[in-house]
C-alpha cells in the first residue's frame, strides 16, 4: 500500500458542518487506485521539463506520437459517477466518517451532479468534458491556481487549459495500466470530483479569509506526490518550471 494525498479539500465541505478539519491523507493501492496515476503524473512534469532544457525533444520525451493512439474519451453514466463519489467517500469514511457522511449529502444519490458544475469550469476552453486527460489537467490546475493564490479566474485562459490538457495526455499515455476503457473512466470521474471539490473549497476558503490555510494544505499534498506548484508556471504548453 502506498500512501498519497487526495486532493478533494475538506474544506470543500466545511460548509455543511460547524466545524473546520484538515485535509487527511489516505492509503491508497498504486495498482488500482486512480490517484495514483495522478502522482506519477505529477512526479513526470519536472523531469520532462528538466530534460527539455537540457537540449532534448518534447515531443520525443512524451512520445506524443503513442498519445493519437489512446482514447481519453469516455461514457460517462450517472452510475459511473456515483461510483466515484461512493469510492472517495468510503476512503473519507475510514478517518473522517463526518465528512464522508458530508460528502454523500453533497453528490449522493439524488443530490447535486458534480458533472454540471465540472461542465462550467472546462466549457471556456472547448476542452471535452467526459476525457480522463481534460480531468487531470483541471485538478493539476486547480491545484496551481490554489498553491499560488490565483483569485482572478482571467488570468488562466483556454490557451493555458488545453496547454495542459496536452501535457498531461502525453505524459498518461506512458502508463501502460490507464489504456484501459475501464481505468481511463474511473480516472476520469475520480478527477472530476476532486477537481470540482477543489474548486468549491478555493472559493469557500476566500469567502472565509482562510486562503493560506487552504493554500498551505494542497501545496503540501502535492508536494507529497512530487510537484512543488510553487515552483512551475503556467504557460500554453502546460506547467513548466520558472
Amino acid at each position: 500500500m502506498k500512501k498519497l494525498f487526495i486532493l478533494n479539500a475538506i474544506f470543500a465541505l466545511s460548509f455543511l458542518m460547524p466545524i473546520l478539519v484538515r485535509a487527511q491523507d489516505f492509503i491508497f493501492n498504486p495498482t488500482l487506485d486512480p490517484t495514483a496515476a495522478m502522482g506519477y503524473a505529477a512526479g513526470e512534469i519536472l523531469r520532462i521539463d528538466l530534460k527539455k532544457k537540457a537540449g532534448l525533444s518534447y515531443n520525443a520525451t512524451t512520445k506524443s506520437t503513442a498519445t493519437n493512439k489512446i482514447n481519453f474519451n469516455y461514457n460517462s453514466t450517472p452510475a459511473l459517477r456515483q461510483q466515484a463519489v461512493t469510492n472517495i467517500a468510503k476512503r473519507l469514511k475510514t478517518i473522517n466518517p463526518v465528512m464522508a457522511h458530508g460528502l454523500a449529502s453533497l453528490y449522493g444519490p439524488g443530490k447535486a451532479d458534480y458533472q454540471e458544475m465540472f461542465k462550467q469550469m472546462v466549457q471556456p476552453s472547448g476542452l471535452p468534458v467526459d476525457n480522463a486527460a481534460t480531468a487531470l489537467a483541471a485538478c493539476w490546475e486547480m491545484g496551481y491556481i490554489v498553491v499560488n493564490n490565483i483569485q482572478n479566474a482571467a488570468t488562466v485562459t483556454p490557451a493555458m487549459d488545453r496547454g495542459v490538457q496536452r501535457q498531461v495526455a502525453g505524459i498518461l499515455s506512458q502508463r501502460v495500466s490507464l489504456k484501459s476503457p475501464v481505468m481511463m473512466a474511473q480516472l476520469g470521474e475520480e478527477m472530476k470530483l476532486q477537481a470540482t471539490l477543489m474548486a468549491i473549497s478555493w472559493q469557500s476558503a476566500i469567502k472565509s479569509g482562510q486562503t493560506e490555510t487552504y493554500r498551505k494544505s494542497i501545496a503540501k499534498q502535492f508536494r507529497q506526490m512530487g510537484l512543488d506548484l510553487s515552483l512551475v508556471r503556467l504557460s500554453e504548453q502546460g506547467l513548466l518550471r520558472k
